[in-house]
């Protein structure tokens, strides 16, 4: 049965709101997100709602035309359709192109994707609260969009919020993609045709060990590892085992995220090539393409059940 969870911790944000945000406030280029985090908090002022609830909740209780800003053409909040997992040590604007390169390969309708990112859409004293349903949040929203910055070495996996979300996402049912630049989409692509791509997937898989992560704050890294232990996403394992369940689970989490975006992101690129891309409508994914993805998941999803 679906736990009703409060409105505001399933709200996103459309990419244009997120883009018309960056110019609004005049985000630098290298400006990294923690550092837009500190902004919102400001432009909060001790407001209890996230920026999302501050400042579209009211329109989104209209009418659809009420909610839709003009100079936008879509509306800037909705019900989250994705949960984004990325890290706050890197630049704010490197994230709007990741997500603006995932709207384009996956072909998605900018009316109706609403991206869940943290430090617009979790209330400033909620983040235990957040952690501690993390699982009902991922399962409900149901895809994450997972943010490779940069693709070969992404700092989110050494994250342990970013590990945290991972690893409920998984055990919830939650579908990862892959989300990367467009110029990291073309480096992955040319280095795909390496014999080392392998080598480069393996290093940063076992890399990942949530004990060794990094946290902002380092109150809430022991708060994450302290539910870890008494909770683990999966099962109940007690001690040192809690971790290592959870790193194997993000690990084939990301394993198949990652084989998943290289055949798409060629997949891509030759429907590009042909044209195909170009004649597509945007609102709308082809029904072969559509089929053609999910029978690659169905593949994945089989090889993570081999690896899990």
């Amino acid at each position: 049965e679906e736990r009703r969870l409060p409105e505001c911790m399933v709200l996103g944000l459309s990419l244009p709101a997120l883009r018309a945000f960056a110019a609004e406030q005049r985000i630098d280029a290298r400006a990294q997100t923690h550092e837009v985090q500190s902004l919102l908090r400001k432009l909060a002022d001790g407001e209890k709602s996230c920026y999302a609830e501050a400042h579209f909740l009211d329109r989104l209780r209209q009418p659809r035309e009420a909610a839709t800003a003009a100079s936008l053409g879509v509306p800037r909040v909705g019900r989250a359709t994705h949960l984004v997992v990325h890290a706050h040590s890197r630049p704010f604007v490197k994230l709007l192109e990741a997500l603006e390169n995932y709207t384009e390969m996956h072909v998605l309708d900018a009316s109706a994707t609403f991206f869940w990112v943290d430090c617009f859409c979790v209330r400033t004293h909620d983040a235990q609260d957040v952690a501690k349903l993390m699982g009902e949040i991922t399962r409900q929203i149901g895809l994450v969009a997972l943010v490779f910055d940069p693709w070969n070495r992404p700092v989110c996996l050494r994250r342990t919020w970013c590990l945290y979300e991972l690893a409920h996402a998984r055990a919830n049912g939650a579908k990862v993609h892959l989300a990367t630049s467009r110029s990291g989409a073309r480096e992955l692509r040319l280095e795909a045709f390496k014999q080392d791509i392998a080598a480069v997937r393996t290093a940063f898989l076992d890399g990942i060990d949530v004990r060794n992560s990094s946290a902002s704050l380092e109150t809430e890294k022991r708060m994450l590892l302290d539910l870890i232990r008494a909770n683990n996403p999966s099962r109940q394992v007690p001690g040192d085992d809690a971790f290592e369940r959870l790193n194997g689970e993000v690990r084939a989490a990301v394993r198949a995220a990652f084989d998943l975006h290289l055949t798409h992101l060629s997949s891509f690129v030759h429907s590009t090539a042909t044209g195909q891309a170009a004649d597509s409508k945007p609102a709308l994914v082809s029904h072969a393409s559509s089929s053609a993805l999910a029978e690659i998941e169905r593949e994945v999803e089989r090889r993570m059940s081999i690896h899990g």
